[in-house]
């Protein structure tokens, strides 16, 4: 579980002393909110993971724009060529 710097006894001194709750009630409710703050949080391993899937997929990302750019520029070279011959044959 995540580490958090959050003072639960000075959570649980507050509302004792300014809410009214007994300090047994203000400790439990401390610690309740602190549990369901860490629930929530990232780890550092879960960044890291996001980190990893992130640059994968940018990486998937530009290869396929390589794939496309190539494709595209063998389709030019193809209209080109078959350009510069048909205009070879009429000249015949």
């Amino acid at each position: 579980m995540p580490s958090l710097a959050f003072d639960t006894l000075r959570l649980a001194i507050e509302l004792r002393d300014k809410a009214g709750l007994t300090y047994p009630q203000a400790e439990g409710a401390a610690e309740a909110i602190a549990q369901a703050i860490e629930s929530h949080m990232a780890t550092k391993d879960d960044i890291d993971a996001l980190k990893r899937d992130l640059l994968l997929a940018i990486a998937e990302a530009q290869m396929n724009v390589i794939r496309k750019m190539v494709t595209m520029a063998g389709l030019q070279t193809l209209a080109v060529i078959a350009t510069v011959l048909e205009i070879s044959r009429q000249l015949k």
